[in-house]
């Protein structure tokens, strides 16, 4: 059954927690089909989208991380088309002009906005429960705790967990229990600790185009890690744009003349991450944080899906991302 909701003909999903919006996509439009736009080439055209089914039904599109290719013009096709759409992003800059204006739209104007940001050190062992519920794998809430301490990086105490990696595992440790509850013994049985990499030198060596050091850093962490390649790849992306998100939020509320104290209580960070921040923010421009995180996404999707080693990968992308 098509659910229409008439109040929104957009429907913006922010964040990176790509599990539970795929289950707010699926809950929402339950066994309808929706229309994947995945890639810009397979963005329709205007004609389309102001039409409807050849049974007179409106159809679902989901926009996954293409808003950059969507015009202003377009956008307005979109507010007055009969059809439901779908837009999800890991993140949108606020300060464009363009952007401003899309989420300056309020509901009646046909926008709804929701957030679905990856969990925290403060939440991570609820999302892990949860998550394993929902792939029939018995995890209790203590037992999660410790799990989260082994995905999340132990430097950094704000770090977000990687819900692509905490699923794979889950899934690992699950098929290992057969059945019975996840033990602590399970975890470290299976599971490689998060040594953690320090992304502030690392940042601040791609910053100084120090490739070889940075390289050095990136080699210690995979001979560290123990994990297989891919995961610490993955893991290392994930971490990598997490600090170019935080280094875009800082700038901007600089820019915002806030104060650190300020800044502190906005972001939740203590005094000596936010002098950090600053001090790495100043050797990039905000077009450069962005064209990193842009980077860090297609790489993301590369290290999911290709069969180039990933190591390969992420040297390529350390080496063009300044």
């Amino acid at each position: 059954m098509v659910i229409c909701y008439t109040e929104f003909m957009i429907t913006l999903l922010l964040g990176t927690d790509i599990f539970e919006i795929s289950s707010w996509v699926s809950g929402h439009f339950g066994e309808a089909d929706v229309i994947k736009v995945n890639a810009p080439e397979k963005i329709p055209d205007t004609s389309e989208l102001q039409g409807v089914s050849l049974f007179g039904e409106a159809n679902n599109y989901w926009f996954i991380n293409q808003y950059q290719n969507l015009s202003q013009e377009f956008l307005q096709v979109l507010l007055q088309s009969p059809n439901m759409v779908i837009l999800s992003e890991d993140s949108i800059d606020r300060r464009q002009t363009k952007n401003k204006n899309f989420l300056a739209l309020s509901p009646e104007q046909g926008l709804q906005v929701l957030e679905f940001d990856a969990p925290t050190s403060q939440n991570a062992a609820q999302w892990l429960v949860k998550h394993a519920q929902s792939l029939n794998i018995t995890l209790d809430f203590k037992t999660a705790q410790y799990l989260s301490g082994c995905l999340l990086n132990p430097e950094d105490k704000n770090s977000k967990l990687s819900v692509y990696l905490a699923h794979q595992e889950l899934l690992k440790i699950g098929s290992f229990a057969d059945g019975q509850p996840i033990t602590k013994e399970m975890i470290d049985q299976l599971v490689i600790h998060q040594t953690g990499i320090d992304i502030f030198k690392l940042l601040n060596m791609i910053a100084q185009k120090n490739i070889a050091e940075a390289t050095q850093l990136i080699e210690a962490y995979y001979e560290s890690t123990l994990e297989n390649e891919n995961s610490s790849s993955i893991r290392l992306v994930a971490l990598l744009a997490e600090q170019w998100r935080n280094l875009l939020l800082i700038k901007d509320l600089i820019e915002q003349g806030k104060t650190d104290q300020e800044i502190m209580t906005v972001t939740g960070w203590k005094s000596g991450r936010v002098f950090i921040l600053k001090k790495l923010s100043g050797n990039y421009s905000a077009a450069q944080i962005i064209s990193a995180l842009n980077k860090l996404s297609s790489l993301d999707k590369e290290l999911k899906s290709s069969t180039l080693p990933s190591r390969v990968i992420v040297d390529m992308i350390i080496s063009t991302i300044n």
